[in-house]
């Protein structure tokens, strides 16, 4: 195996690339914050402002409302492919006026306020939410796959009924703590500093997803497909990424200490300057990814492990 600590030709252009990627990353938050300040301004005026700062789209009409409401009527079923929103095509709109059913105690499932606290989030399984701008939006514990219990007892067929679709889909700084979205897609997804702590997104496909400065602390993304993702500073601290496929990754300035990486395919990858220390790289398939000024420190040092291997 070779294992490519850079040459400083090919860091320029990774730099480039780089440069590119924040470019436009900063290019799209920048037209979603002025529509929030645009939005701010137009509550204060109407005399909304009492209202949280993640509705940022008029309220839905009537009709509308009505639709929503039968189909959140709607009874899942695994076997037949069945849910809510099972290939409808929603807006921010539509799930911000959800969500704010569920705040507002109107919801299906609505319970005490303890109770509230350990109930699972809004289901999405099998919803169309592709190119739809979602950014900051409170989705913790949201319903877009199966439960890996359910996943394991699941054919091919519905697993994919089930899965959220979010391709290049705005989640910027949206929290998505602990949500169930193994095996949904979110390739070319923005999801800058967005909240995903302990969430599941194993096999899920986030190729080439902007996924910098992103909190995945104790996630799961075993098998997960993040080839070309940019993921630089992000905070991955004891994630389980075991299989995933991270090819040609950008991962410079990444937290992925005490993360289990067994198995990985990291080729070409780009880590310099992430934190490995106490990384478990069993298996690990590293050849040509780039190193520089990687910590590699710790008792069960990432770096013993690569020089045996070097």
């Amino acid at each position: 195996m070779h294992i490519d600590e850079g040459s400083g030709e090919e860091h320029t252009h990774r730099s480039e690339e780089e440069a590119d990627v924040k470019r436009e990353r900063d290019d799209l938050q920048g037209s979603s914050r002025e529509g929030i300040f645009a939005t701010i301004a137009l509550k204060s005026a109407t005399g909304q402002a009492q209202l949280p700062p993640w509705r940022t789209e008029p309220e839905i009409g009537p009709a509308r409302q009505e639709q929503l409401t039968r189909c959140l009527a709607t009874t899942p079923d695994i076997t037949r492919g069945i849910y809510p929103f099972k290939g409808m095509k929603l807006s921010r709109a539509d799930v911000e006026w959800l969500l704010a059913e569920r705040e507002n105690g109107r919801g299906p499932g609505a319970r005490s306020d303890e109770q509230q606290q350990n109930r699972q989030g809004l289901d999405l399984r099998g919803a169309d939410l592709r190119y739809e701008d979602l950014h900051a939006l409170p989705l913790t514990r949201l319903r877009g796959s199966l439960t890996r219990a359910e996943w394991d007892e699941a054919t091919e067929e519905q697993r994919a009924a089930a899965a959220v679709l979010l391709p290049g889909a705005e989640l910027s700084e949206a929290h998505l703590e602990e949500a169930e979205l193994i095996g949904a897609h979110l390739e070319k997804a923005s999801l800058h500093e967005a909240h995903l702590k302990e969430a599941y997104l194993s096999e899920a496909h986030l190729e080439k997803a902007d996924l910098s400065e992103v909190h995945l602390q104790g996630a799961t993304l075993r098998w997960t497909h993040l080839e070309q993702a940019y993921l630089s500073g992000g905070h991955l601290e004891k994630a389980d990424l075991s299989g995933a496929r991270l090819d040609k990754v950008y991962l410079s300035e990444a937290h992925l200490e005490e993360g289990y990486l067994s198995g990985a395919y990291l080729e070409k990858a780009d880590l310099s300057g992430a934190h490995l220390e106490n990384t478990l790289l069993y298996k690990t398939h590293l050849e040509r990814t780039f190193l520089y000024k990687a910590h590699l420190g710790g008792p069960d040092s990432a770096g013993r492990i690569l020089r045996k291997r070097s």
